[in-house]
Parts: structure tokens; C-alpha cells; sequence
């Protein structure tokens, strides 16, 4: 069976103009053309899975069946084979090792926290009224500040932290060779047109 291509194909460039452009849109216009539709993004093609039953089948039912693709395998070199890149195996033993913080009986107790830490009951009820409007300006940025931040704000800040001394450990920085740098100085001094490169350690 055919699979529908995408609108608005260029050649050579294929979507790759349009999905940066509009992502959103596009995406949520390709259902309109298929359960299973082709991108190009330049020569390089990539399937879209536009229903419900097809994404549980792609992710859950086979989801063993499915690498995560040439995109993912890019990045591994630099970023390592942790819970976000591997494949097979050794991603389904990675995911259990972190699957009991994501129990639903803990997120239940995590979902009243957060609601809590926003503006209350109010904000996620169908009754906002005077509720919403007396909320302070940037208050709708969800777990910002105060005892109770993002749950994810710690693992995030780890993540950060992981993925930054795996691409040191195999990369570093030197200077551009040929380029000048220049003392700039305001209330401080700093280095003005130091351009740098990654060099494999």
C-alpha cells in the first residue's frame, strides 16, 4: 500500500522548509491525509503515525519491533547510550530502573501537590472566573519558585549536569587557529571574537 506524502514537498529540500515554519500546524494537518503519512526532511524520509491506534501500536503493542531512528543514532556519540537514545534490551532495562517514580499511585499524590502550589482548586476547575483574574502576572508558569518546585526540576538539573560531563569526557574546546581575540574591557575584561571548536580528546 502507498503511503500518502505529505503537501507541499520541494524538491530536494522536501518539508524541510515548512515543518520549521509552522510545525504545529503541519503536523496536526497531516492526519487529514492518513493514518501513516510521508515527510521529506531534504532527502532524508520520515513517517508520520497520525492515529491513536497506530501510536499505541508503534510505542506499546511492537514497540520492540521499533528503533528510534537514524536521528537518535546521531546524537549518541556525544550525548552516550542513556534512557533517551538506546534501543532494544538495554533501554528496556534502563526504563525500569527509573519506572517506579512514575507510578500512577505516585503521581496521583504528585498531581495534588502541584495543583496546590499553582493558585488551588480554583485554577483547575471549569469555574475560573474571578479565580484566573486574580492570579499575579507569571503566575500561570506552573512550580516556578517556592518549597514546591517542578518535581522534575532536580532530575532535569542532573540530566544537565550527566549529559555535559559525557560530551566533556570525549570532547573539549580549543581556540579557532588563525583568529585573534582581542581584550574587550567594560566593567570587567573579557575575551571579544574567541571562537571555538570541539576537538575529540
Amino acid at each position: 500500500m502507498a503511503v500518502p506524502v505529505a503537501p507541499g514537498r520541494l524538491p530536494l529540500l522536501g518539508h524541510s522548509l515548512e515543518m520549521p515554519r509552522k510545525r504545529h500546524a503541519f503536523t496536526s494537518s497531516l492526519r487529514d491525509h492518513g493514518e501513516v503519512v510521508r515527510e521529506d526532511l531534504g532527502t532524508v524520509r520520515t513517517y508520520f503515525v497520525t492515529s491513536p491506534r497506530l501510536a499505541h501500536q508503534v510505542l506499546v503493542t511492537d514497540g520492540a519491533r521499533f528503533r528510534k531512528g537514524a536521528v537518535f543514532d546521531t546524537f549518541q556519540p556525544y550525548l552516550g547510550n542513556g534512557l533517551l537514545l538506546s534501543n532494544g534490551p538495554f533501554h528496556l532495562r534502563q526504563r525500569r530502573l527509573v519506572q517506579p517514580a512514575f507510578h500512577r499511585e505516585r503521581l496521583e499524590r504528585h498531581a495534588g501537590v502541584m495543583a496546590a502550589a499553582v493558585v488551588g482548586e480554583a485554577l483547575f476547575s471549569t469555574e475560573l472566573g474571578a479565580a484566573a483574574v486574580a492570579v499575579p502576572r507569571g503566575g500561570f508558569i506552573p512550580f516556578g519558585a517556592g518549597a514546591r518546585q517542578c518535581l522534575g526540576n532536580a532530575f532535569a538539573r542532573t540530566e544537565v549536569v550527566i549529559t555535559l560531563a559525557t560530551v566533556l569526557a570525549r570532547w573539549r574546546l580549543a581556540p579557532v587557529p588563525g583568529r585573534p581575540v582581542r581584550t574587550r574591557f567594560t566593567s570587567a575584561a573579557y575575551p571579544s571574537g574567541l571562537l571555538m571548536t570541539a576537538v575529540p580528546r
